[in-house]
């Protein structure tokens, strides 16, 4: 990964990561884990690409204690979504691309982003 805009919040760093991974096609996919929206049969939500009528999608599978439910977004859409959701849905999330996992965490006092290695 290039180096981020520190002077940016967390979140927005975030989600500048998430763009620049799918416009070069190292996105892999993004879980959203740990829950605390006003929803409580929500367990996690899983983003993934996907080519629909050859245009690129974002799959995205909110998986709740009893069903799954599914929806397409475009890439900008996406993040739009994503600002929300990590914003009053989760607590967290984790992105995969083939150079490297980043992770962002609201968890404690303040939002905080961990790079590692790539896993997937």
């Amino acid at each position: 990964m290039g180096p981020m805009d520190t002077g940016l919040p967390k979140l927005d760093q975030f989600l500048a990561a998430v763009e620049a991974a799918i416009a070069d096609g190292s996105f892999v996919r993004l879980a959203l884990r740990n829950p605390f929206g006003a929803d409580k049969t929500l367990v996690s939500s899983d983003i993934k690409p996907v080519m629909v009528k050859g245009a690129l999608k974002l799959a995205f599978t909110a998986h709740h204690k009893t069903r799954d439910l599914h929806d397409n977004h475009s890439p900008a859409e996406t993040i739009t979504a994503l600002r929300v959701g990590l914003g009053s849905v989760f607590r967290q999330g984790f992105l995969y691309t083939t150079g490297f996992d980043l992770l962002y965490d609201t968890q404690g006092k303040s939002p905080r982003l961990k790079q590692s290695e790539a896993t997937s």
